[in-house]
């Protein structure tokens, strides 16, 4: 059984190089598209519908990116519970986007709640970051689960 397996994989591995099958649509896609709106600093949660398109908006959060946040579209796969960011300050909930890019929450001083920053968390609604999306720690946990 474990052969048959490892033949089916090589062979879908084979016609994906071959380009006669878009490997992210043969992916298992998931339940929730995220889209960023630079300009308006919100981040939108798209549910797929039963036709299996995102089109049904599910949650709006406001956010923090920058002029450096990517364009693109971007499986989430790294997950953060505490990170160090530029300064050095820290996040929380972070989910990888690409590169050093994350979701995370707006920044803390150390990695423990109380030392959050009031003024970056005034500042949710701007773009503020250096490309990162910043959060409050509800919305980011949100996505980080």
């Amino acid at each position: 059984m474990k052969s048959k397996w490892k033949t089916l994989l090589l062979v879908f591995a084979f016609v994906c190089l071959l380009g006669l099958i878009d490997a992210k649509e043969a992916k298992a896609a998931s339940p929730y598209l995220i889209k960023i709106n630079k300009q308006q600093c919100v981040v939108t949660i798209y549910k797929k519908d039963k036709a299996g398109k995102y089109t049904k908006p599910v949650k709006a959060m406001l956010c923090s990116p920058g002029s450096a946040t990517p364009l693109g579209t971007f499986p989430l796969k790294e997950k953060i519970r505490w990170h160090t960011l530029d300064g050095p300050c820290y996040g929380q909930y972070c989910s990888r986007i690409v590169g050093g890019v994350l979701f995370h929450s707006v920044w803390y001083y150390q990695p423990q709640p109380s030392t959050l920053s009031c003024t970056q968390y005034n500042n949710l609604g701007s773009r503020v970051s250096h490309g990162c999306v910043r959060l409050c720690v509800r919305d980011a946990k949100w996505i980080y689960d």
